[in-house]
């Protein structure tokens, strides 16, 4: 699938989603979207937000997973984590020619 044809269906199925106004799958879409225009082929759709006692994880994994699944982007889901805990999560789109 090239690059064009995936961001096209990303739109697609970001304007036909009822639920793509909740802030979650807003930015998985962001994470997808953003990937594909910086021409990378991984995602990590975990991280750490904040600083000191005001730090939070955010996790978008199963969120980017259906909207990959709804735009019909082949992915492979991974983990390189020592340990296997869910920060090492990282999602590798295949099958996207750039």
């Amino acid at each position: 699938m090239k690059a064009k044809s995936a961001l096209n269906n990303l739109e697609k199925v970001a304007i036909n989603e009822k639920s793509i106004r909740n802030w979650k799958l807003t930015a998985a879409w962001k994470l997808i979207n953003r990937a594909i225009m910086c021409q990378r082929n991984s995602i990590r759709p975990c991280y750490y937000s904040g600083s000191g006692r005001f730090t939070s994880k955010l996790d978008y994994t199963a969120d980017v997973k259906h909207l990959l699944e709804k735009a019909g982007i082949r992915y492979t889901l991974t983990n390189d984590a020592p340990r296997g805990s869910e920060t090492g999560n990282l999602i590798i789109l295949t099958h996207i020619e750039y």
